[in-house]
């Protein structure tokens, strides 16, 4: 984070960590490196994040994104963190510029659009500077490393509710772990047949922190009398089919993408305090959506977020 290390020994750093396996002391050690050496956002409410870690290298439409727009309309505070993929067809940062939010906005826009309306994208590009040193070895490293991790616990305005999606199932004690040393207030890490969603193609692991007590689950689609769908009614080609997607669920068309992005928003209602359980939190988004306050919020956050 400070430039002290040359190139090869940050690449060598990075294999020999990735070989052994990253460890939780190891996680929140260089969690709070970069916490100190981000740019902070000021944001006066308790805010949730919907950043998960990505890696999983499955084209779904950008439902992190989605969620964070549709609990950010139900009544949340959403400090979305995000970033460009590198396994997927969207990220976040791409998928939100073909919404037409402004991306590069400045640190007093995006406080100003968490002040204002609720929801504010956090750059990590921008709100990550020190990442300078780090990133080109990063980039050219063949294998997923520390950083891959590090992302959900680097929040810049510090939010202490989180749905927190992996790529892997052995990552949701991981990162439930980190969280817990981390001193997260409400959590959700979770891992869904595959993907880094709760999700509507089968199972969905959850590790839940609340109040410093960890307890796991696991929940289906039909437990919320969901019908179960394939992956493939998810994926995406492009940021462009992303935002398509997303337009259409917040335009209030049905099926298996409204479905897994209710399931998602809901669990984001949940660990911002709002919803009691997800069928509460669905009915809770389906209303957001259905009333059009969804689409609004979106409208409103494209107008916002501009720098003056």
């Amino acid at each position: 984070m400070t430039g002290a290390l040359a190139a090869d020994e940050i690449r060598t750093l990075l294999v020999l960590l990735a070989q052994k396996g990253e460890c939780v002391a190891e996680l929140v050690g260089a969690a709070r490196a970069m916490r100190q050496s981000a740019v902070k956002i000021k944001c006066d409410s308790d805010c949730v994040d919907t950043c998960g870690t990505g890696g999983d290298g499955v084209s779904t439409f950008n439902v992190s994104t989605t969620a964070a727009i549709i609990a950010a309309s139900a009544g949340a505070i959403v400090a979305k963190h995000g970033n460009t993929s590198t396994t997927r067809k969207s990220g976040s940062t791409e998928v939100m510029r073909e919404l037409g939010v402004n991306t590069d906005a400045s640190k007093e826009t995006v406080e100003k659009c968490l002040r204002d309306i609720g929801i504010g994208y956090l750059n990590a590009r921008l709100l990550h500077p020190a990442m300078r040193h780090a990133a080109p070895v990063r980039r050219a490293l063949p294998l997923r490393t520390i950083f891959n991790l590090l992302g959900p616990l680097t929040n810049p305005a510090g939010a202490q509710r989180q749905l927190l999606g992996v790529s892997k199932p052995e990552h949701v004690d991981l990162l439930a772990a980190a969280l817990m040393q981390l001193g997260v207030r409400h959590a959700w890490v979770i891992h869904g047949n595959g993907l880094c969603d709760v999700t509507v193609t089968g199972p969905t692991i959850v590790a839940e922190i609340k109040d410093d007590v960890l307890t796991r689950k696991t929940i289906q689609p039909e437990d919320v009398d969901l019908p179960a769908a394939p992956v493939e009614s998810l994926l995406v080609q492009s940021p462009r089919d992303s935002a398509d997607a997303i337009r259409a669920i917040l335009g209030g068309v049905t099926g298996s993408k409204r479905n897994h992005a209710m399931l998602n928003a809901a669990a984001a209602l949940i660990v911002a305090g709002i919803a009691r359980d997800l069928r509460d939190g669905i009915t809770r988004a389906a209303a957001a959506v259905d009333s059009g306050a969804a689409r609004e919020k979106l409208e409103a956050w494209c107008r916002l977020a501009k720098n003056t």
